[in-house]
């Protein structure tokens, strides 16, 4: 079974805006993925806490992708894209 990506109205609104990030996005998702299935990936990845509580934050340059995992059913929900400095507001 292969792995299910879904996007927030949010997410879908910024890559609509900024087209040349979806690749980049799907790139640092799949990497995710390969890094829980125990494979050696060096990606920035963090467990959120307070509000984003159970939740992951990756970061790529000034882009942070905020999404949930469900690993029974093999689906990624991206909640938030957006720079640095916008996506904690």
């Amino acid at each position: 079974m292969s792995w299910t990506l879904d996007y927030s109205s949010q997410a879908d609104k910024f890559l609509q805006k900024n087209p040349a990030q979806k690749d980049r996005l799907i790139k640092a998702l799949s990497d995710f993925i390969k890094k829980i299935s125990d494979e050696a990936i060096s990606l920035d990845v963090k467990t959120m806490k307070g509000v984003w509580k159970g939740c992951h934050r990756i970061r790529k340059g000034d882009m942070r992708i905020i999404f949930s995992v469900n690993k029974p059913l093999q689906t990624i929900h991206v909640h938030l894209i957006d720079h640095r400095g916008d996506v904690y507001k």
